[in-house]
């Protein structure tokens, strides 16, 4: 184990090393690149699952509101009043 650690520190000579010579190169632009489309298409998804549930949160309120609106349909009478409203003036 103590050979391969001097053989690592051995091979690396700080010299050869500096902000010109060391570049993310061609992988380094690859991988950017795959992370930047998974990116994009995670927001993609994200979108579609958010208008997906404001869709059915719209028409759930709008089944809602329909059925309250045949609740108190004309010619019903209202809950928590008596007689039928066709003759109320009679």
């Amino acid at each position: 184990m103590r050979s391969l650690t001097m053989l690592a520190t051995a091979s690396v000579r700080p010299e050869e090393f500096t902000v010109y010579t060391v570049t993310p190169g061609l992988m380094g632009f690859v991988w950017f690149f795959i992370f930047a489309v998974a990116g994009y298409l995670l927001f993609r998804s994200l979108v579609g699952h958010m208008r997906r549930v404001d869709h059915n949160a719209r028409a759930r309120r709008e089944a809602q509101e329909a059925a309250a609106r045949t609740e108190r349909a004309p010619g019903r009478s209202e809950p928590g009043t008596t007689g039928s409203p066709d003759r109320a003036g009679r």
